[in-house]
């Protein structure tokens, strides 16, 4: 069951589905038929919700890791190339939890650039954001808010 903000989730859902599918063609009954899938490695990619303009890159490397692996068998005898293939394998799912593990964070530095994950967008509807005030020297806290001086009061 989702949640209080459920028609938001619903469009999420729709939206990261949507993006996340391809076609590809398979046989069906001696035919070739046009098909539309959902592409797991991109819904992956899409939820991973860390915050860097790196982030991209790592990802292509790491799948170009798993492709070399796939690639092994054309390199090299087939039992040795299994071996490889496995560790090779291994890897890439321990990057991939490590990646999940980082995108399910959600405090920041000092507390004060916070963000939420997906979960909690969807659970609690909201985003937490922190405002940090800076008391002016001979206002109070108010008028600092609104921006007034103490010469003005005057």
């Amino acid at each position: 069951m989702l949640p209080e903000g459920e028609g938001k989730a619903r469009d999420l859902l729709d939206a990261l589905v949507t993006g996340s599918q391809k076609q590809v063609t398979i046989k069906q009954n001696g035919e070739d038929v046009l098909t539309t899938i959902t592409n797991s490695d991109s819904t992956w990619a899409k939820l991973a919700h860390i915050n860097s303009n790196t982030f991209g890159q790592a990802v292509f490397e790491l799948f170009e890791w798993k492709r070399n692996g796939n690639d092994a068998i054309r390199n090299m005898s087939a039992e040795r190339a299994a071996d490889i293939q496995n560790d090779i394998m291994e890897v890439f799912e321990s990057v991939k939890l490590a990646y999940d593990g980082k995108g399910s964070e959600t405090i920041g530095i000092n507390k004060e650039n916070s963000q939420t994950n997906y979960i909690g967008m969807i659970g609690k509807n909201k985003q937490e954001r922190v405002y940090t005030m800076k008391d002016n020297k001979g206002t109070g806290r108010l008028d600092a808010l609104f921006g007034k001086k103490v010469e003005d009061d005057e």
